[in-house]
C-alpha cells in the first residue's frame, strides 16, 4: 500500500477537519506558513486583476482564501478529498472530489460551464503532491482550462533539504517522519519539475527551498515545533486506531511520548538551528 493511498482508510481521512487535533496542527503550519507563502504571491499576481482560482487540495478553503484576500477572485474553486460546506458567496465553491479521478476533466468542465468560467488564470496546489499518485496525468488534465500565462503554485516538503544542528534527539525525532504511513512522500519536493515538465508546464522557477528557525520569533519557532512533531503524533496515533503496529513504530510512539517535553526544549534553544525542507515552486504555462 503507497502512503498515498494510505491516507484514507475506511472512509478515514487523517488530514480530515473533524479531527481536532489535526485540525489545530494544521492552524498552526498555515499561519506559519502564510508569510513565507505571501511573499511569493504578492511578487506574481496583480491585485488589479480579477482572478479566477482553481485551488487543488483546498481542505476546507479557508487559509487559501486568506492568502487571496488582497487580491480580486472573479471565481474560485476549491477542491478536495474531504467533504465541503458551501459558503453565501457566489464567486466561491468548493466541491468535494478525488482528484486522481478518472473523469476529474469532466468534473471540472461542469463547473466552469455552471459557473461561468472561461479558463483559471492561477492553479494553486499547496502541500498537495506528497499524497498524489500521479500528479502530471492530473495535472495534463488540468492544465487545458487553463489560460494562457496562467500561474501555477506548487508547495511541497523535501525532508532532503532539511538542516538540523544543535540537538541529537531532535535530529532522531525527525527521522520519524518517513516512519509511518500517513506523512506522505517526503521527498516530492525535488520531483516538482519534472511532474510540471511532464504536464507540459515548461516555465518552472524554484522561488523558496524552506523556512529557518533563524528567521522565527519565539510563538513562530513553537508554531514550527509543533507542526512537525504533533505530525509526527497523529501519524503514529492513526496507525494505532487502525490496528497498523510494528515494534519498530511502538517503540517510536513510546520514544517521542517519554521525550516530547525535552525535544521541545532542545527545539526552542537559542543556539538551535533547523532548516525545513518547505519547497515552493512557480510555473507558468
Amino acid at each position: 500500500m503507497s502512503k498515498r493511498e494510505s491516507i484514507i482508510e475506511k472512509g478515514d481521512n487523517i488530514f480530515k477537519t473533524e479531527n481536532n487535533q489535526e485540525r489545530q496542527r494544521l492552524l498552526l503550519q498555515q499561519n506559519l506558513l502564510y508569510d513565507f507563502d505571501m511573499q511569493i504571491y504578492s511578487k506574481y499576481l496583480d491585485k488589479n486583476k480579477p482572478l479566477n482560482i482553481l485551488d487543488l487540495g483546498c481542505n476546507d478553503g479557508n487559509t487559501s482564501l486568506r492568502r487571496f484576500a488582497n487580491y480580486s477572485i472573479k471565481q474560485y474553486v476549491g477542491l478536495d478529498i474531504i467533504e465541503q460546506k458551501q459558503t453565501d458567496k457566489k464567486n466561491i465553491s468548493l466541491y468535494q472530489v478525488d482528484l486522481e479521478d478518472d473523469n476529474l476533466d469532466q468534473f471540472i468542465e461542469k463547473i466552469m460551464r455552471d459557473k461561468n468560467i472561461d479558463g483559471f488564470d492561477v492553479i494553486n496546489a499547496l502541500a498537495l503532491f506528497a499524497h498524489i499518485k500521479n500528479p502530471s496525468v492530473m495535472l495534463s488534465k488540468i492544465k487545458r482550462f487553463c489560460k494562457k500565462d496562467a500561474l501555477i503554485f506548487v508547495r511541497n516538503i523535501d525532508d532532503g533539504f532539511n538542516i538540523c544542528y544543535g540537538s541529537k534527539m531532535v535530529e532522531k525525532g525527525l527521522k520519524f517522519l518517513d516512519k509511518t504511513k500517513f506523512t506522505g512522500f517526503r521527498y516530492s519536493g525535488r520531483q516538482i519539475p519534472k511532474i510540471l515538465y511532464s504536464a507540459g508546464i515548461t516555465n518552472v522557477k524554484l522561488e523558496k527551498t524552506g523556512i529557518s528557525t533563524l528567521e522565527l520569533d519565539k510563538i513562530e519557532r513553537n508554531a514550527l515545533f509543533h507542526t512537525i512533531f504533533d505530525f509526527i503524533k497523529n501519524s503514529l496515533d492513526k496507525e494505532n486506531s487502525l490496528k497498523i503496529i510494528s515494534v519498530q513504530n511502538e517503540r517510536r510512539k513510546e520514544w517521542l511520548k517519554h521525550n516530547f517535553e525535552k525535544l521541545e526544549k532542545d527545539f526552542m534553544r537559542d543556539d538551535f538551528f533547523l532548516h525545513f525542507g518547505f519547497m515552493f515552486y512557480v510555473g507558468r504555462l
